[in-house]
This record gives structure tokens, sequence and C-alpha cells, in this order.
């Protein structure tokens, strides 16, 4: 499993570090979704973001 050229050391830091940051992913997974359950707002300028055409010029409104 460990790749030529990395030392049993590395790779079991390599491994370690993967797992933590697997962990703190998570974790921030978990608040985030707290935060948008919270923030019902939030939330809904999120979806509002995810409908718009990003291809299309922004339109320009009148006076601008």
């Amino acid at each position: 499993m460990r790749p030529r050229g990395l030392s049993l050391s590395a790779f079991v830091r390599d491994i370690l570090e993967d797992a933590v940051k697997r962990k703190r992913m998570a974790e921030s997974a978990g608040k985030y979704t707290a935060f948008l359950k919270d923030h019902p707002d939030e939330e809904a300028w999120l979806d509002d973001w995810d409908a718009a055409d990003l291809a299309r010029p922004p339109s320009r409104k009148k006076g601008s």
C-alpha cells in the first residue's frame, strides 16, 4: 500500500493528516447544516443564488 519512495513515517503521517482533515470537514458540514437550519433567510438566499443564470449578463436598472 505504501507508495515507493515514501518513508513509512511519511506514509503514516499522510494517513493521519487525511483522517484529521476528514474529521474536521465532517464537523464543519454539521455546523454549516445547523447554521442553515437556524438561519432560514440564508438558506433562501442560497436557493436564489443556485437558481441564478450566471451565463447571462446582469440586467441594468433604470437610473444606473
